[in-house]
């Protein structure tokens, strides 16, 4: 078990989301919000339907 769990914010950019799923080698990070409360899950299967939306970059459109 991991004693120090990578989160992401609310407001974190996406390609930011991409690269610590790929630093930390995770298909998932939690998303906490400003108290430190897990508001939701963000994942791998997230960034590959991503890329396959036409017209819809890194970073383009709503942050996780």
């Amino acid at each position: 078990m991991t004693r120090s769990v990578a989160t992401v914010g609310l407001r974190t950019a996406f390609k930011d989301v991409v690269r610590t799923l790929q630093a930390r080698r995770v298909s998932a990070l939690p998303v906490v919000d400003g108290s430190g409360r897990v508001a939701g899950v963000v994942s791998e299967a997230e960034n590959r339907a991503r890329r396959q939306r036409p017209g819809r970059g890194h970073g383009a459109g709503r942050r996780a």
